[in-house]
């Protein structure tokens, strides 16, 4: 069983290898880079939610307004249908 100056001891001499480091340091970047492409992925993707989301909600707005101008456009004819039966009776 290995004591603790011994597990101490080997990995100094792993970090102290050049090699060795050197990987270590370029994985971290490595892995650094790809947290930081999946933040900008996440935030294009939140943009595009919430664009469309917007967008979503426009069309709601619109499509109620031409419901309530169809509605008054309905009732402006009934109202003038029913002039034109007072007028002709």
């Amino acid at each position: 069983m290995t004591t603790i100056t011994e597990l101490a001891n080997a990995i100094d001499g792993y970090v102290d290898n050049r090699v060795t480091g050197r990987d270590i340091f370029i994985d971290q970047i490595k892995r650094a880079t790809r947290q930081i492409r999946r933040k900008e992925n996440n935030l294009h993707q939140d943009l595009a939610r919430e664009q469309r989301r917007r967008y979503d909600a426009e069309a709601e707005r619109d499509n109620e307004i031409i419901r309530r101008q169809n509605a008054e456009g309905v009732e402006q004819r009934a109202i003038a249908d029913l002039h034109q039966l007072r007028t002709n009776a």
